[in-house]
C-alpha cells in the first residue's frame, strides 16, 4: 500500500526519484489529446490548531481533505468521497479519528455542498470507494484503523443518493492487542468495489495478513465477492502476488471491465519495484493467474484505471500523468498535458482518480498539496479538472475533413511550411489546428480515398510512384494514379492503417521518430505503432440522404422520439442508445444551406413546435410540410461536433437544463456555446 507515513520515511530520495520520473515521462510523452478545463476545488478543511501528532504521525489540524473518490449516480448528480480530520484524533480524544465526508453536485462538477459525515468514534477512517446498485442502493468500502491493534474494512450503505449512510458488513478484519499487528503491520486496506456482470459485488484490497505465514507475503491484493449485495462476503481469492518473494508488496488495487469483456487489475509493486505500476487481467473477474503482472510505463504509485466509451483504456496514478492504450493495455502512451503535475511540482499531488463523464471528457480527481511540498505542514484540498479529447474515427466520410494524427507521436500528419508546391515534403508535426494539418477524404471507388491538403489541394501520393519501402510520401497535383490513393483500414480503437494502392506499402513515419519534422514513407506492413492513425474528424461532411445517431456532448445520451412514437407532435427526448430506429436520423440537405431531420422510425421531421420563436420552445417531430421549422442549419464546432440551429427561429438545438438523465428533454435555446448544445453526429 502507498500511505503517508510511508511517504515521509522515503524523504529525499524518494522524491528524487519521482521528480526523475516526472521528467522522465514530460519527454517522452507521445500524446497529447487531452485540454483540461481550471480545477474547481471539492472539498478544502480548513487549518486549525491541534494537541500533536496523531497515532501515525500525522498533525490532524494541518491534514484538509484527502483521498477524493467520484461516483456519477444515476439520477445525474455527481457523489464525492473524501477522507477530512476536523478533531485531534484518537490519541488525545477517544472519539476521534478521521473521518469520510460526501459532498454532492448537481452542475456537472462546477460546484460542490457537502452532503453527509461518516464517523467510527476512536478509530480512522479512510480510502472509500463507491458503487451504485441497480436499485439504486450505493454501497461505500472504507478502511477502518486503529494502527497497530485492530484493521477492518467496512461497508455502508445510503437508500438516498449518498444524503444519510448505515454500516452494512465487514469485508475482512484483523485485530488484537495494542500493538501487537505491528513490526510487522498486518492491516487490511484499500478496497475498491466493482458489480460484476452476474450482479455480484466483489472488492479487491490489500492485506498484509499473510506477512508471517510460511511462506510469507508482505502484502499480496486479496478478492472477495458478496452475491447479496453487500451484506455478507465470501472467502478470500488471491488475485495478486509474488510467489517466492516475501519482500514484493502489491497494493493500492483499482480494476474495471474492458470492452473486450475481460477485466483488468492495476496496481503498484513497492518492496522490490519501487512501486511501479502492473496489471493483470481475467476473463471472468473472480480467476486470477497471481504473479506481479505486466508493467504499465512511466506510471508510478497509486493507480486508477477507467475504460472508455471508445474502447481505449485511460490510468493514472502520482505521477500525476495520464496514460491511454489502445488495445487493452499491450501498449501505452502519455498525454503530454498531465492535469495536475504542474499546479505545485514535486510530489504533492496523490492518490488521483480517473473517470469518464460524458462523450469524449474525462474527469481527474486529486488530493492536491496547498502549497509547495509539504502535505505536514500545509496539507491537501481534494479538487477536481475536466478534459476533453478529440473524437477518433471508426468511419470515414467522403468529403470530410480530418487530422492524421501517429498513434506513436501524437504529431499531425502535416505539410512543411504549408508549402503549395508539387514535390512539398510531408512530415508530422505537433497539432496547430492550421490548414496544412487538415486533409479531405475524397472517396474514389473500391475502398480507395483521394486524400486533398485543405491548404494546398493537392494530394497525398508516393514519390515518383515508387514501390519501394522507405520512399518518401509527398503531395502532388491530381494526375490520376494510383500512386495517389490509399485504403484506410479500422484497426481497433480508433487507429487506421493507410495502404497505398500502387504499392500495397503503409503510410509511416521515418524511423519511428517523434520528432517534429519527422518525413512520411511507405514501409512494409510490421503492425508497429509509427504505422498507425487516428483519424480525427475536424470539419463537416454531412452525408445528404445517409442515417445519423446524434449523441449530446453533454450527456453522452442519444436524439430519440419518446415511445418510439409514430405520432404527429411526439415529443423529442435524450435517452440511452438502446439502437432502435426511433433514434436514428436521416439528414437531407435542402439546397438552400438547410438540412431536414427525419426519424427513421416514424418518417415525421424533427420540428419547433408551432413553430415558436420563444428560448425554451418545445422540440417535436410532424409530418413533412416544408416550412422553416422543420429545417435546421448544421455548423460544425469543432472536435466533432455540430451546432444545429433552427431556420426559423435561429435557436440552438438544446438539452434542457443540461440534463444528464435519460428522458431529458430536447428544446430550441439562444445558443451559448455550451455542451449540451454540441451534438456529434454518427454515420451509421
Amino acid at each position: 500500500m502507498y500511505r503517508m507515513k510511508r511517504l515521509r520515511t522515503l524523504g529525499a530520495t524518494w522524491l528524487c526519484l519521482m521528480l526523475t520520473l516526472v521528467f522522465a515521462a514530460s519527454a517522452a510523452a507521445e500524446s497529447g489529446p487531452t485540454q483540461w478545463s481550471p480545477s474547481v476545488v471539492v472539498n478544502n478543511i480548513p487549518q486549525y490548531t491541534d494537541m500533536g501528532a496523531d497515532s501515525k504521525n500525522v498533525l490532524p489540524g494541518k491534514y484538509g481533505s484527502q483521498y477524493g473518490r467520484l461516483l456519477m449516480l444515476d439520477n445525474g448528480d455527481w457523489l464525492a468521497s473524501y477522507t477530512i480530520y476536523d478533531n485531534n484524533g484518537y490519541k488525545y480524544d477517544s472519539n476521534g479519528g478521521n473521518k469520510l465526508q460526501l459532498s454532492r453536485s448537481t452542475d456537472h462538477g462546477q460546484s460542490w455542498t457537502v452532503l453527509a459525515t461518516i464517523a467510527d468514534p476512536g478509530r480512522d477512517l479512510d480510502n472509500a470507494q463507491m458503487v451504485q446498485l441497480d436499485d439504486g442502493t450505493i454501497l461505500l468500502a472504507c478502511r477502518s484503523v486503529i494502527w497497530q491493534q485492530s484493521y477492518k474494512l467496512d461497508v455502508y450503505k445510503s437508500a438516498n443518493n449518498g444524503a444519510s449512510w448505515s454500516y452494512l458488513s465487514t469485508i475482512d478484519e484483523n485485530s488484537g492487542a495494542a500493538g501487537s499487528l505491528g513490526n510487522p503491520d498486518k492491516g487490511v486496506y484499500e478496497p475498491h468495489m466493482y458489480v460484476l456482470d452476474n450482479g455480484d459485488v466483489g472488492v479487491m484490497y490489500a492485506n498484509e495478513k499473510h506477512v508471517t505465514e510460511s511462506p510469507a507475503y508482505s502484502q499480496i491484493i486479496s478478492l472477495k465477492v458478496s452475491a447479496n449485495d453487500g451484506a455478507s462476503w465470501g472467502t478470500e481469492i488471491w488475485a495478486a502476488w509474488a510467489p517466492g518473494d516475501s519482500n514484493a508488496r502489491p497494493g493500492m488495487p483499482v480494476w474495471t471491465k474492458m470492452n473486450n469483456g475481460e477485466y483488468m487489475l492495476v496496481f503498484e509493486v513497492c518492496g522490490v519495484d519501487d512501486c511501479n505500476v502492473h496489471y493483470q487481467t481475467s476473463s471472468d473477474g473472480t480467476t486470477w493467474s497471481g504473479g506481479l503482472g505486466t508493467l504499465i510505463p512511466l506510471q508510478r504509485g497509486a493507480p486508477y484505471v477507467a475504460q472508455l466509451s471508445d474502447n481505449r483504456l485511460a490510468i493514472v496514478s502520482n505521477t500525476h500523468n495520464v496514460s491511454f492504450s489502445d488495445d487493452y493495455g499491450a501498449t501505452w502512451y502519455v498525454d503530454d498535458t498531465a492535469p495536475y503535475g504542474s499546479l505545485f511540482g514535486g510530489y504533492d499531488n496523490l492518490w488521483a482518480s480517473i473517470y469518464e463523464t460524458g462523450t469524449n471528457e474525462i474527469a481527474v480527481m486529486t488530493s492536491a498539496g496547498r502549497s509547495a511540498y509539504n502535505e505536514y505542514t500545509e496539507g491537501h484540498n481534494v479538487q477536481i479538472r475536466l478534459g476533453t479529447y478529440d473524437a477518433v474515427s471508426t468511419g470515414i466520410v467522403s468529403g470530410a475533413y480530418y487530422k492524421i494524427t501517429a498513434q506513436h507521436s501524437g504529431k499531425n500528419l502535416d505539410v512543411d511550411a504549408g508549402s503549395g508546391a508539387d514535390g512539398a515534403k510531408v512530415q508530422q508535426w505537433e497539432n496547430n489546428d492550421l490548414p496544412p494539418q487538415i486533409w479531405q477524404f475524397v472517396a474514389a471507388g473500391g475502398g480507395y480515398y483521394k486524400i486533398v491538403n485543405k491548404q494546398s489541394g493537392k494530394l497525398l501520393e508516393v514519390s515518383g510512384g515508387s514501390v519501394t519501402p522507405g520512399a518518401s510520401v509527398t503531395q502532388w497535383s491530381d494526375i490520376g494514379s494510383d500512386r495517389q490513393l490509399w485504403k484506410a483500414e479500422h484497426v481497433g480503437g480508433g487507429n487506421y492503417r493507410i495502404q497505398n494502392k500502387l504499392s500495397g506499402l503503409n503510410l509511416d513515419v521515418t524511423a519511428g521518430s517523434t520528432a517534429n519534422g519527422a518525413v512520411a514513407e511507405q514501409w512494409t506492413e510490421n503492425g508497429d505503432r509509427p504505422q498507425r492513425w487516428k483519424l480525427v474528424p475536424v470539419e463537416g461532411g454531412i452525408v445528404s440522404g445517409a442515417t445519423y445517431k446524434l449523441t449530446n456532448q453533454q450527456s453522452g445520451l442519444v436524439m430519440d422520439v419518446a415511445g418510439g412514437s409514430l405520432a404527429n407532435g411526439a415529443n423529442v427526448q435524450q435517452e440511452a442508445d438502446n439502437g432502435s430506429a426511433s433514434q436514428r436520423w436521416i439528414i437531407e440537405d435542402m439546397g438552400d444551406g438547410s438540412y431536414k431531420l427525419t426519424n427513421a422510425q416514424s418518417g415525421k421531421c424533427l420540428d419547433v413546435d408551432a413553430g415558436s420563436g420563444v428560448p425554451g420552445a418545445n422540440v417535436q417531430q410532424w409530418e413533412d410540410n416544408g416550412l422553416p421549422p422543420e429545417r435546421w442549419i448544421i455548423e460544425y464546432t469543432g472536435s466533432g461536433y455540430y451546432k444545429l440551429t433552427n431556420a426559423q427561429s435561429g435557436l440552438a438545438l438544446d438539452v434542457a437544463g443540461g440534463s444528464m438523465s435519460a428522458g431529458g428533454n430536447i428544446q430550441q435555446y439562444t445558443d451559448n456555446g455550451l455542451p449540451p448544445q454540441r451534438w456529434e453526429l454518427e454515420l451509421q
